[in-house]
This record gives structure tokens, C-alpha cells and sequence, in this order.
């Protein structure tokens, strides 16, 4: 016999019971059907529709496939004729990315983006040796012509130092 509450009321001959004998016509009294050992709770439809479900929105791939160049910043001079250059790739939100010039021979960048609010971990090697970590926060913008601009707040680990820069999108070449 297969059990389970039926909702209130019951219902049905057995009584808030679903009986596999009687569910299944034509098996043999006192043979052992393997579908009927199992006990599955039985779900009436209007209990689906009132479990309350979060539906995550599809976000708009704003920053996938974009280059950006550093144009100025509190942390170090930027070099005019070899900007620090960002690369960035973006998924429903989840945003990674890699950089290099400048100061900078390789980075890499983790985060997520939520509207116009871009925040990322990061972590890269220096042309002087070392290498240097920590986190930002980025406020997309637009340009006049349309490109983006990203305005961002970033601190070194280990650093109570709050820096701005400010990196301009590159136009594709397409």
C-alpha cells in the first residue's frame, strides 16, 4: 500500500490513502509489487502553486567582451603611451577579467555586478617584483558617446589607503 496525506478532507474511498491494489487493478492478492513497498507523499497541485519560489531575473551582460584603459588614478602616475589595460567578460552578473601594462605585468579580477555597482577581488604581479591584492568597487557610466567608463574605489590588502582611478572603455575594432 502506498501512503501519504491526500490534503484536508481526505478524500477518496480509502480514506487520505492511495492503495496500490486498488490504484493498480489486476495484481494478484499476496504478491509483492515493488512499486507499492515504497511510502511517496502524495501532492495535490494547488500545493505546488502555493510553495512561494525566489526567480532570479536573466541580467544583462553589460561588461562581457569590453576593454577598458586606466586614464588616471591616486595610486601611481599612469603611463600615457602603455595604460594598464582591463579585459573584462561578464555572465548574469558574475563578472572576471584580466589586466596588464603599466606597472603591471599580469592580473586577474573576480566580482559580480549588481546594476551600475561593479565590486571585484583582485590580485597581480608588478614589473618591480612582488605582487599586490584587494578589492574594489566600480560605478559603471556612460560617456557622451557612448562608451563606458568605470569610476572605481580601490584598497591594497594590508592597506587602510583608499585609491580612485578611472578606466575609459576602448572602442572595438569591428
Amino acid at each position: 500500500m502506498i501512503t501519504g496525506k491526500q490534503g484536508a478532507g481526505g478524500g477518496g474511498p480509502s480514506g487520505g490513502r492511495i492503495d496500490a491494489r486498488r490504484a493498480r487493478p489486476g495484481r494478484a492478492a499476496g504478491r509483492i509489487d515493488r512499486d507499492a513497498v515504497l511510502t511517496v507523499p502524495f501532492v495535490q497541485p494547488r500545493s505546488l502553486c502555493q510553495k512561494k519560489t525566489r526567480i532570479m531575473r536573466r541580467v544583462e551582460n553589460l561588461l562581457n567582451d569590453r576593454s577598458f584603459v586606466m586614464v588616471s588614478s591616486t595610486a601611481s602616475a599612469v603611463d600615457p603611451e602603455q595604460p594598464t589595460a582591463f579585459r573584462y567578460w561578464e555572465s548574469d552578473g558574475v563578472v572576471w577579467g584580466d589586466y596588464d601594462g603599466d606597472t603591471v605585468t599580469l592580473g586577474r579580477f573576480v566580482g559580480s555586478r549588481e546594476g551600475d555597482v561593479v565590486t571585484i577581488t583582485y590580485v597581480h604581479a608588478l614589473k618591480a617584483g612582488g605582487r599586490a591584492s584587494g578589492q574594489s568597487v566600480s560605478r559603471v557610466e556612460r560617456e557622451e558617446d557612448g562608451r563606458l567608463r568605470l569610476v572605481e574605489e580601490f584598497q591594497f590588502e594590508g592597506d587602510d589607503t583608499r585609491h580612485v582611478s578611472v578606466c575609459t572603455e576602448v572602442p572595438s575594432a569591428s
